[in-house]
């Protein structure tokens, strides 16, 4: 049971993730091919992920509106959105007028709703964290400034030369900066990738905690 339960998982990780490793440092085409083929069932295995998931999402709000809990008209509301999109679908494609309607009138206002809503949180925090006490919070919060009026209409109306000097943080010290978090955060993903498969990291499989080393 040890070994169906942690043993078995643990070596099909090793296996297959030292092979996607591999795949993109050496050049061996047997290497390339079962992993193209890994990834592939990676997918595969993804797609039934979401679909287990969104039958527990319509399992647990059914149950919610069948007892009628709190709100629970919002749950009859998302499995009754839910069934209407997948029938357009499956029916008319997703590339049909009724279901890019049914996506611009229903998903796209919800969507803009919730960046609205972020956008106060948003707001809250950029308020706490612009507070300029050192030299570095000034550069962080005049960059944040240029690029918002930049953003805003009204920005290029009160002054041409925000719209040129916000390009410019955008295009150079915002790239440089994100291309700098990306390589670093590539390089983390690597490290913690091998420690995974030296079993040095706790992936939800181990019930004691840190498996393998110290």
């Amino acid at each position: 049971m040890r070994f169906i339960r942690r043993d078995l998982p643990y070596t099909i990780l090793v296996v297959f993730g030292t092979l996607a490793l591999l795949s993109y440092y050496v050049a061996i085409p047997a290497i390339e091919a079962v992993a193209g083929t890994s990834r592939t069932w990676v997918v595969v295995i993804g797609a039934f992920a979401v679909f287990l998931g969104a039958l527990n999402v319509i399992r647990t709000h059914a149950v919610r509106a069948y007892q009628k809990k709190e709100n629970w008209w919002l749950s009859v509301w998302l499995v009754f959105i839910y069934f209407s999109m997948v029938i357009a679908g499956l029916l008319a494609g997703t590339g049909s007028a009724q279901y890019k309607w049914m996506y611009a009138a229903m998903y796209t206002p919800l969507a803009q709703g919730v960046v609205g809503t972020l956008g106060l949180f948003l707001v809250s925090a950029a308020y706490r964290a612009f507070k300029i006490r050192t030299s570095e919070s000034l550069v962080f919060f005049l960059g944040f400034f240029l690029i918002a009026v930049r953003q805003a209409s009204i920005g290029p109306l009160l002054w041409p030369g925000f719209e040129i000097i916000g390009n410019w943080v955008t295009l150079w010290p915002s790239t440089g900066t994100m291309r700098a978090v990306t390589i670093g955060l590539a390089i983390g993903t690597v490290a913690l990738a091998l420690r995974t498969l030296a079993r040095y990291e706790k992936i939800g499989l181990e019930e004691g905690g840190i498996v393998g080393g110290g």
